[in-house]
């Protein structure tokens, strides 16, 4: 089973992956190394609590009074950490907690200064602070990994090789650096740590668009695409004749009218058009954000010339609201 720092990590390097809030570390570009990196950070609003039992043994709830039948919300727990530390200013722990809240709700330049801090109490020597900061400063950089965010995860892997998160964040800096086959080891490598299917679902299929290899479909993956909602993607041999074989195309479902997470997304190539596929809860990118949750979604795909499934200018996409169940058939004819 994996532990719950490997899901936490997981979660959150998938939705960096596959979110409508991505931020494009690198110039477009047609190569699918830099169409690999351009897909590396993104935040969207995970639970602070499950970051909280992942990663630390402080009490929100002996911090912040509630209701006994009611939950503490994430700011509570944030403010009732931030109040804590102001008391106890050289926990340690409490900073990292800290600094992974800020980062979970896009506060990124408060998150620098809660990891500098943690990195001041241990002595500059602990790996996950160091991680925490250059991907804190990363995200304040507008994404970028060059300079110092690189040079930290560099230094991380010198001190642990085999830390997650470095190993993340320091293949797509070496995709920046147009190193794709450093990149690749480095992913081989956190993939034979027997991440969450999740994670390595996206591992391989970012190892797979830089060998020019279609991604291996685990077991697990091909037998959750049962049931669910079977998608027919059609596009107009008008439309087809503009694009790239080889771009993505992201398929996703999302409630109706509402932000966050997709409830479950698939990516494919404009070289399989037309083609069907089935969404289920299999394809989720949080655990606990289903589609079988939802009677009525939106299901949207979209060809995505940058590589990521933010819409940019040129991305041929089709949309339709169905229920969550059944048969649809989407066409990929409209621009952006």
């Amino acid at each position: 089973m994996a532990s719950p720092e490997f899901i936490a990590l997981a979660a959150l390097m998938v939705i960096a992956a596959t979110l409508l809030l991505v931020i494009p570390l690198l110039r477009k570009s047609s190569t699918p190394a830099t169409i690999t990196a351009a897909v590396v950070i993104a935040v969207t609003p995970l639970s602070v609590a499950g970051l909280y039992l992942a990663f630390t043994s402080w009490s929100a709830q002996r911090a912040v009074p509630v209701a006994a039948d009611q939950p503490p919300s994430v700011e509570q727990m944030v403010s009732g950490l931030e109040q804590r530390l102001r008391d106890q200013p050289n926990d340690l722990e409490g900073w990292m907690m800290l600094g992974r809240s800020y980062v979970v709700m896009g506060r990124y330049n408060e998150a620098v200064t809660a990891y500098q801090r943690a990195r001041q109490l241990s002595g500059d020597e602990q790996a996950e602070a160091l991680t925490g900061y250059a991907e804190a400063l990363a995200l304040a950089s507008n994404g970028r990994l060059a300079g110092e965010p690189a040079q930290l995860f560099e230094r991380v892997l010198q001190m642990a090789p085999n830390d997650r998160k470095a190993l993340w964040y320091g293949g797509l800096a070496a995709l920046e650096q147009d190193d794709p086959a450093l990149a690749t080891q480095r992913w081989r490598t956190l993939l034979a740590m027997n991440p969450p299917e999740a994670m390595a679902r996206l591992l391989r299929e970012q190892i797979a668009s830089i060998d020019g290899a279609p991604a291996q479909v685990a077991p697990a993956q091909a037998a959750g695409a049962q049931g669910g909602l079977q998608v027919a993607i059609t596009i107009p041999e008008q439309v087809r004749a503009t694009l790239p074989a080889q771009a993505p195309v992201f398929i996703l479902a999302r409630p109706v009218g509402e932000g966050g997470a997709p409830l479950a997304v698939i990516r494919r190539t404009v070289a399989e058009l037309p083609m069907t596929v089935v969404l289920t809860d299999a394809d989720a990118m949080i655990p606990t954000r289903k589609l079988s949750d939802h009677e009525q979604v939106e299901v949207v795909a979209r060809v995505a010339l940058g590589g990521t499934p933010t819409a940019q200018p040129g991305d041929a996409y089709g949309s339709s609201v169905t229920r969550n169940r059944g048969e649809i058939t989407v066409s990929i004819d409209r621009v952006f």
